[in-house]
């Protein structure tokens, strides 16, 4: 009998571990196809989705936004991709409704998983600023809970919330980066948000230590991760969200 029910309990456990992987893999799989969306619409416009001077943008390269607010080239990014055919959702509005909003009729942004929208918004490295061009500046897709980010509060600077946890982020960041959350084209991006209760609980980094070095915390099974990942495997500056 207890042979049975170890051999019950180890299926059931390889097939949670079939499902997570699963879900990491398509998590991945979509943040690549969003990635050659954003190629495919630059090779045809020349320019970023929200950004692009055919959409209305500035066409400084920058994805922006009011200060620090969920406007402008920001908000435009997802249904400039959608309206030049480039993103396949069904159900993806053509036009935004005032919030960010990743389930129901009235889809504007996709999102990983349930819970997890991707938010497209530049950031200029040199100043530190979601608004001001400069040489230092970074486009990248962000994976978290933007879930009180809604058209009377769509405050960006403390609305994200961590989403994922450390494996779930660390999985992703292996397949598509380097591993390291605080180093590469894909960084853990929890710190930098007001609005957030669980910082340095997704890795080592704590701002000043190595953050080549950091690890993620594995041990740890909440959900205090959010994720960011550079267009096109672009590098982030090491440490560059903290």
């Amino acid at each position: 009998m207890l042979v049975i029910i170890g051999l019950l309990i180890g299926g059931i456990l390889v097939g949670q571990s079939l499902i997570s992987a699963a879900e990491i893999n398509r998590m991945v799989r979509n943040l690549q196809q969003y990635d050659i969306a954003i190629g495919s619409f630059g090779t045809k416009y020349k320019g970023l989705p929200g950004d692009s001077i055919s959409f209305g943008g500035n066409g400084n390269r920058i994805i922006e936004s009011g200060v620090g607010i969920f406007s402008s080239e920001v908000a435009n990014a997802w249904p400039n991709l959608k309206i030049s055919g480039f993103m396949p959702e069904k159900i993806f509005s053509n036009t935004l409704s005032g919030s960010f909003i990743i389930e129901g009729a009235t889809v504007n942004s996709p999102s990983l998983k349930k819970g997890v929208g991707v938010m497209i918004m530049g950031y200029d490295t040199s100043s530190g600023s979601y608004t001001v061009p400069s040489v230092g500046l970074v486009n990248s897709f962000n994976a978290a809970d933007w879930s009180t980010l809604t058209s009377s509060n769509n405050d960006i600077t403390s609305a994200g919330d961590g989403a994922l946890t450390p494996q779930e982020a660390y999985s992703i960041d292996q397949k598509l980066d380097d591993g390291k959350p605080a180093y590469g084209s894909v960084q853990n991006k929890f710190g930098m948000w007001s609005g957030g209760n669980k910082s340095n609980y997704c890795d080592t980094y704590n701002g000043s230590n190595n953050a080549a070095a950091a690890t993620y915390k594995l041990t740890n099974t909440d959900k205090g991760c959010f994720i960011s990942t550079g267009f096109m495997g672009q590098v982030l500056a090491a440490s560059y969200f903290y």
